[in-house]
């Protein structure tokens, strides 16, 4: 009899094995999301949601579906309730991921920090330097080592920021520039002179080509950040 049962178990067994798992209605929704049916497939996983708020595949599901069907607030909110209620989910931070671009596209990106009223980021300014006795001015030399050195270019625009004339740091900065084209810092000056004088377009095509000649600048993220910025406003 033993043997009988262990038998008819068996075959049971066999035979089940042959077959496919039914899908739930979970399982259903997906398959019509993820074919284009989008609005079909909503009020199954609405339901299941409800009915069981802590269903994780239910919420992923439901807030691709919103996404899908051009509803990208409720998209939005339900994939928060999916990474509030299932933080440890093997695809929470995919969802996090698609989350913050969507808000990024929403609200755009954040300024930078030390960035002005247009977005844009603002070099600071060195300190004057005191060299043997005496302070850098406009243009006029100083001593060092018993020796007279001049302001570079970039040094005299520098001086010229710091006194409030942006305007005549971009001329002498464009004139300097046109002579020495790969001066990375003269690029770096140069936007922020063209900020603080009112051309933001101006000031980004300065950023923009600093930062082709040092794309890995100490400050690089923050100058790119405010140019991205800048063009999503």
């Amino acid at each position: 009899m033993r043997v009988q049962m262990s038998a008819l178990v068996a075959a049971v067994f066999y035979l089940g094995a042959g077959l496919p798992a039914r899908a739930g209605p979970v399982d259903d929704a997906v398959a019509k999301c993820k074919g284009g049916k989008s609005t079909e497939a909503l009020p199954a996983l609405e339901k299941a949601t409800t009915e069981n708020p802590s269903d994780c595949a239910a919420l992923k599901a439901l807030g691709d579906c919103y996404f899908a069907a051009s509803d990208a607030d409720l998209g939005a909110l339900t994939y928060e309730r999916f990474l509030k209620t299932c933080p440890k989910h093997a695809e929470a931070q995919q969802v996090a991921g698609a989350l913050a671009a969507h808000y990024d596209k929403v609200t755009g990106p954040e300024p930078p920090p030390n960035a002005g009223p247009d977005g844009l980021y603002r070099v600071p300014l060195p300190p004057r330097q005191t060299v043997g006795g005496r302070t850098e001015d406009d243009a006029w030399a100083y001593e060092r080592y018993d020796r007279v050195e001049r302001l570079t270019k970039v040094e005299e625009a520098i001086e010229l920021m710091r006194d409030g004339k942006p305007a005549k740091a971009v001329k002498l900065l464009e004139k300097h520039l046109k002579e020495e084209p790969k001066n990375a810092q003269g690029w770096r000056f140069l936007g922020t002179a063209r900020a603080e004088n009112g051309d933001p377009s101006g000031a980004v095509e300065a950023y923009e080509k600093y930062l082709a000649l040092e794309p890995k600048a100490p400050d690089a993220a923050p100058i790119r950040q405010s140019v991205e910025y800048f063009k999503k406003r």
